[in-house]
């Protein structure tokens, strides 16, 4: 009996040590639990406030991949817009404002409370600015004086110092590149960090926010599913960068040995080789990213692309115009080889030149068809994407990627403003198909300017018969001719509407 009782004993003992023993292991297990959550926590909420620090910086990048439904259905193939307008600071610039602050401040070329000069034609001082707000710097920005009055507008209005130039070459000491960078070495002339001339055409943090950034993104949003890659180039950072990252990332994927046109490829990408398949040896259609330069009228990029001499056919004896890039595009285009264009020239395919014209017919279809509001570069974009189709360079089915760079509403006064347009010499306004523009510049008029002549004759002859007019007679005729010139612009969308989308550009490389 007494052996049987400590038996029992023995065992309640060992069940009280176990359960004791459990007790403890899971107090200290969940313990360990706690602290292992809230120091997870706290390693969130410090990795979440890094990330949030300096909203500006925080937003840009990682804009989506929208496709444009109605031009990929007209065109029969994919057409994908990088919606670069969706950025923080409303344009593709912003990446590159950041990227040249950050490398700046690895470099100690930038320190607390320098300021930032740059020449530019809006978007990318606009991006600097907000970028400077966001990092505690002051921003001065150099901008020709020709350029749209948002621009300039928005640049003031967020606080950046404008300082207005004449519209000359790049030759000229007073060009606005060499303006800005001229006052950024008188305030800091041994480069303490003082002040820092960003020089976004031929500083390679430009390319470099496009390689790691918008060329990553591309990639990843298509699935490395890309054939084409359509871009305008005023640095040459966008198109340099991104035909950089996908043309290497799409020569990884594919089986087969890298043919490339000279050495320095080696050293951008380290000589990277890959044994050739079998598969391989047979040319796919997409085992490249071709990569194509969309270039607005007056620039020599294309011409550079196409026959490797920097010109275009309005510098020919009796074209020259005052000003070497005379368009309404702004933002792209260039009659000088920058360092970031030259490190992805060897990488452009094919070039087209756009007209203002067809700049103009395209943005308008974007907004009737797309209701996509957007740009002058955005529209010289598409409206290469459709050359590129009309002359075969673009096969059927192929999926095509071009940047949409930023919106209509930086472009209202001059893309977007119907007097302006019709006040150019070179009848851009109203729109005509390809087929049909030749005869409305050799004679046609317009609904309202018939209507404005024959108005002017009235007066012209009242006015001879000094018979006096009334105020009724005055404010009929305002009337009549305000609501001549709106049937005209709604005339002239309407004729837009009914226009194929392959008439609407020339079938050809040239403008």
């Amino acid at each position: 009996m007494e052996t049987a009782w400590s038996t029992a004993s023995r065992v309640c003992g060992l069940c009280a040590l176990s359960v004791g023993v459990a007790t403890v292991t899971w107090l200290g297990i969940s313990s360990a639990r706690k602290r292992g959550s809230a120091a997870k926590r706290k390693r969130r909420r410090e990795e979440a406030g890094a990330k949030s620090k300096g909203s500006f910086c925080a937003l840009v990048g990682n804009t989506p991949l929208v496709k444009l439904e109605e031009v990929s259905k007209d065109l029969g193939i994919e057409l994908f817009g990088k919606a670069e307008f969706l950025n923080p600071g409303g344009s593709v610039k912003d990446r590159v404002a950041v990227k040249i602050i950050e490398v700046a401040e690895e470099q100690g070329k930038l320190k607390k409370g320098g300021t930032i000069f740059e020449g530019t034609s809006g978007s990318t001082g606009i991006s600097l600015a907000l970028a400077g707000n966001c990092k505690g710097y002051k921003t001065v920005i150099f901008v020709p004086n020709d350029q749209a009055k948002e621009k300039i507008q928005t640049l003031e209005a967020i606080g950046a110092e404008v300082r207005l130039c004449d519209t000359v070459g790049i030759v000229d000491e007073e060009h606005f590149v060499n303006a800005a960078r001229r006052e950024a070495q008188r305030l800091d002339p041994r480069g303490e960090g003082i002040a820092l001339f960003s020089n976004q055409f031929e500083n390679l943090a430009n390319c470099l926010a496009h390689i790691e950034g918008t060329g990553e993104e591309i990639w990843e949003q298509t699935g490395g599913d890309v054939d084409f890659f359509v871009s305008g180039a005023g640095t040459g950072g966008t198109i340099a960068g991104v035909a950089l990252c996908l043309k290497k990332k799409k020569m990884k994927s594919s089986e087969r040995v890298a043919t490339v046109r000279g050495g320095w490829f080696k050293r951008v990408f380290g000589g990277w080789k890959k044994k050739e398949s079998a598969e391989g040896q047979k040319k796919k259609v997409n085992d490249d990213v071709g990569v194509i330069l969309s270039d607005p009228q007056g620039s020599a990029l294309a011409g550079r692309v196409r026959t490797g001499t920097l010109f275009n056919p309005w510098d020919k004896e009796g074209h020259r115009k005052r000003i070497s890039v005379d368009t309404i595009v702004e933002g792209i285009g260039l009659n000088r080889l920058t360092a970031n264009f030259q490190l992805g020239l060897p990488l452009i395919d094919h070039a087209f030149s756009v007209s203002d014209r067809e700049a103009v017919a395209i943005s308008r279809y974007l907004v009737l068809k797309e209701g996509l509001f957007l740009g002058s570069s955005a529209a010289v974009n598409v409206a290469a994407v459709v050359k590129g189709v009309k002359t075969g360079v673009i096969p059927p089915g192929s999926r095509v990627v071009t940047i949409l760079c930023d919106s209509g509403v930086r472009h209202l006064s001059k893309l977007y403003s119907v007097p302006f347009l019709q006040s150019r010499k070179d009848a851009i306004w109203p729109v005509q198909p390809v087929s049909s523009s030749s005869s409305s510049s050799s004679g046609a008029q317009p609904r309202a300017s018939v209507s404005v002549g024959l108005e002017t004759q009235r007066e012209s002859q009242s006015q001879t018969a000094v018979k006096p007019v009334s105020n009724e007679k005055v404010a009929a005729v305002a009337h009549n001719r305000k609501a001549d010139k709106e049937a005209s612009d709604v005339d002239s969308l309407q004729h837009l509407l009914e226009t194929p989308l392959f008439d609407l550009v020339e079938g050809t490389d040239r403008c």
